[in-house]
């Protein structure tokens, strides 16, 4: 079955000597239309907590802690990048 072009949100499939209309919904938003949060320059004192509570914990893990466990732990799984995961405040 050859595949027509999509074209607004339908596919176009070529079956029994016509053309079917398929819907899709593609689950990926382009990044105009993300969900984005401005950070007032005024914040709380409870926002202001939860973001150093954040900012503290992103670090790696201190050498100490990989010698002690025999190199088990090796890294922090908990770390988070600033762009790609939001702190969900």
């Amino acid at each position: 079955m050859p595949c027509a072009p999509k074209i607004g949100g339908v596919y176009r499939l070529w079956v029994n000597d016509e053309f079917e209309e398929i819907l899709f919904e593609d689950y990926r938003q382009p990044p105009t239309t993300r969900q984005s949060f401005k950070m007032p320059s005024h914040k709380s004192f409870r926002t202001k907590v939860k973001l150093a509570k954040a900012q503290k914990s992103n670090r790696p893990i201190p050498q100490w802690i990989r010698l002690r466990t025999g190199n088990t732990i090796r890294y922090n799984a908990k770390r988070r990048h600033w762009r790609k995961t939001r702190i969900g405040i």
